[in-house]
C-alpha cells in the first residue's frame, strides 16, 4: 500500500450521531518513523494520533493526549482508519499500535477495528465501589493488568447519565479505569460511562477502548454476535461491537473535517500545529 505522508492534520468526530457529538481526534500521516521519547504528543488537550509505515506493512498508529502517550484509543484508531481509508479506498489492510495489531475492515459502510480477544473475569464487588455508588451494583469483573479496567454493572433503572460521580474516590482506590455498565431495554444492548481520573481523564466522552471491553462483558451475560451501546457522558456517543472467531471488532460513525492546520516538528523536535 503506497501513501503520500503529508503533515496536513486531520480532524474527525468519532461515534456520533444526530442527536450526540461523540468524541474527536486530531489525525497527522507524518513523514519517517514516529519518535519514542514522547516529544512528539498532543496539543490543546487533543488526542493526536500519528500514523507512519510499518514495517511488515500497514501503518503505526501512536496516540497522545497531553503527555500522556495513551495504551488503546479506540476512538482515535477508528479516526486513524477512516483517513487511511479516506486516502487509499483500501477495504482491509492492518494497523499496529504498541504491541497490539489490529485487522481493519469495512462492512456495512462502516469500518471495524478487529482486536484479538481479551478476557474478562468476574470478581466480587470491591467494597469501595459499594460505599461510592448511590446504587446496589449488581456485578463487577475486571480485565488487564492493575492499570487496566474494573467493570461494574448498575440496575438498569439507575440514572447513569445524570449522575455526578467522586472522582477523588477512584483515584484513591484503584489504578484501573472505571467502566459503569447498565442494561437496556430500548434501542441499545447497554449503557456505559467510562472515568480515569487516575490518568488526567475524569470521563470520556465516548470510549472504543471501553466498548472492546464491555462487548466481552456482556457476552458473559446476554451471548449475542453483536452489541450496539450509548455512552451516558455529556456529549454521549454510539458504539458498535462484533463477537468474531478469536476478534472482537468495534465499529461507529466517523467524520473527517476538512484540513484546516498542518503540523511539523522544530528543530528540537516539539510539536507545532499551525493554522492554514
Amino acid at each position: 500500500m503506497e501513501l503520500q505522508a503529508d503533515n496536513a492534520v486531520y480532524h474527525a468526530s468519532v461515534f456520533g450521531d444526530a442527536l450526540r457529538k461523540g468524541s474527536t481526534a486530531c489525525v497527522v500521516f507524518r513523514p519517517g518513523p514516529l519518535p519514542v521519547d514522547n516529544k512528539q504528543t498532543a496539543i490543546d488537550g487533543d488526542v493526536y494520533c500519528f500514523l507512519a509505515p510499518h514495517h511488515s506493512g500497514g501503518f503505526d498508529v501512536s496516540c497522545y493526549q497531553g503527555q500522556q502517550r495513551i495504551q488503546c484509543c479506540g476512538h482515535g484508531l477508528l479516526a486513524a482508519a477512516q483517513v487511511i481509508h479516506s486516502r487509499t479506498a483500501d477495504n482491509r489492510f492492518s494497523m499496529y499500535s504498541g504491541d497490539t495489531e489490529l485487522r481493519v475492515y469495512r462492512q456495512d459502510q462502516q469500518l471495524w477495528l478487529a482486536f484479538l480477544r481479551r478476557s474478562v473475569t468476574t470478581i466480587v464487588v470491591p467494597r469501595w465501589v459499594v460505599d461510592w455508588l448511590p446504587a446496589v451494583p449488581l456485578r463487577a469483573a475486571i480485565a488487564g493488568a492493575e492499570d487496566g479496567y474494573l467493570i461494574v454493572e448498575v440496575p438498569e433503572d439507575f440514572d447513569l447519565a445524570t449522575w455526578r460521580p467522586n472522582f477523588d474516590h477512584i483515584t484513591a482506590n484503584t489504578q484501573r479505569a472505571v467502566i459503569l455498565t447498565q442494561a437496556d431495554s430500548g434501542e441499545f444492548d447497554f449503557r456505559l460511562r467510562y472515568f480515569a481520573p487516575q490518568y488526567g481523564n475524569n470521563e470520556d466522552a465516548a470510549t472504543g477502548s471501553g466498548m472492546r471491553v464491555l462487548a466481552e462483558y456482556w457476552h458473559l451475560i446476554k451471548p449475542r454476535a453483536q452489541y450496539k451501546a450509548l455512552q451516558c457522558s455529556s456529549s454521549g456517543g454510539v458504539l458498535k461491537a462484533r463477537v468474531l472467531p478469536g476478534h472482537l471488532a468495534i465499529s461507529g460513525e466517523v467524520t473527517i473535517h476538512p484540513v484546516t492546520t498542518s503540523f511539523s516538528c522544530d528543530k528540537n523536535n516539539k510539536t507545532k500545529v499551525c493554522s492554514s
